[in-house]
């Protein structure tokens, strides 16, 4: 039977670590690599939210952590829901007659 590991047994961490991170984005396979310390992924991973574990980061940079998306392909998907709808009602008026 295996003996189990104590606790002076286990690998240290230092918190101040880096940890190299490296993300494909989902719809243009475009790769990354995002360096972060290991205190700042062990908070975000135990529920930090993103932009507080990492304030160091771009926008970008976070927006492909969490989604998997670069920052163009983030771009064109959000242009889709940044278009603006006509209000509702005003669909077919004629802006001269009034």
């Amino acid at each position: 039977m295996e003996e189990m590991m104590k606790a002076k047994d286990l690998p240290i961490h230092n918190p101040n670590h880096m940890v190299l991170l490296k993300r494909k984005c989902r719809e243009c396979d475009k790769e990354s690599e995002i360096t972060v310390k290991f205190k700042d992924h062990a908070a975000w991973f135990g529920g930090m939210n993103i932009q507080d574990a990492f304030p160091y980061l771009s926008v970008a940079d976070r927006e492909l952590i969490k989604t998997g998306l670069c920052d163009g392909c983030y771009d064109a998907i959000a242009s889709i829901f940044d278009k603006e709808e006509p209000e509702e009602g005003t669909e077919g008026e004629n802006e001269d007659a009034a």
